[in-house]
């Protein structure tokens, strides 16, 4: 089994959007700021994730800004980018709403979490993803359609150690990865 333990390392991977404006300085996603409000969260493996691996277990971290903006409503969830290698977040009109989404989708519904961390079992979203690419980076987002939430998630500008985290643990399809020394076996036959 294969471990990896992901954090955002960089403004551009998480952002914002609320309606149409997307900020990628935001020291917090906004889940309270009128309907469709996104925070949109990107990490990428130290290797390629295999097609075909089988996701053993996938959970996706988040600290809530304060005590005044830790709840998401019943309509608040968590879906992935529909992609092998999605970009980072840019200031463009709807970058977020815009990007495919996975068919899987979890509810992110919380109430009174406080400011310790919360996790999120995402593994079928991940599952998702590895049945159809070979994962090169991951992206995630909290959507709450609705406006109805009372949230707000640390993000890498407001502080870099509380940032959202992904822990993946997965088993590579039947064969594994090709080793190098077995390419260069080949190689001289």
């Amino acid at each position: 089994m294969t471990t990896e333990i992901l954090k955002v390392v960089a403004s551009a991977d998480d952002a914002e959007q609320g309606d149409s404006t997307v900020l990628v300085t935001a020291s917090r996603g906004r889940l309270y700021q009128g309907s469709n409000a996104y925070s949109g969260h990107r990490w990428v493996p130290g290797s390629t994730i295999p097609k075909g691996s089988t996701i053993v277990s996938a959970t996706l971290s988040v600290k809530f800004y304060s005590t005044d903006y830790d709840s998401l409503d019943a309509d608040t969830y968590i879906a992935g980018e529909n992609g092998a290698n999605p970009a980072q977040f840019t200031t463009a009109s709807n970058d977020i709403s815009s990007r495919s989404e996975t068919s899987t989708k979890i509810s992110a519904t919380v109430t009174d979490a406080g400011t310790d961390w919360v996790a999120y079992d995402v593994a079928t979203i991940i599952q998702e993803l590895a049945t159809a690419y070979a994962i090169q980076a991951v992206v995630l987002w909290v959507r709450d359609p609705t406006g109805n939430s009372v949230g707000a998630i640390v993000h890498y500008d407001g502080s870099a150690a509380n940032a959202a985290r992904l822990d993946i643990e997965y088993n590579p399809p039947a064969g594994g990865i090709p080793r190098l020394a077995d390419y260069y076996r080949r190689m001289r036959t």
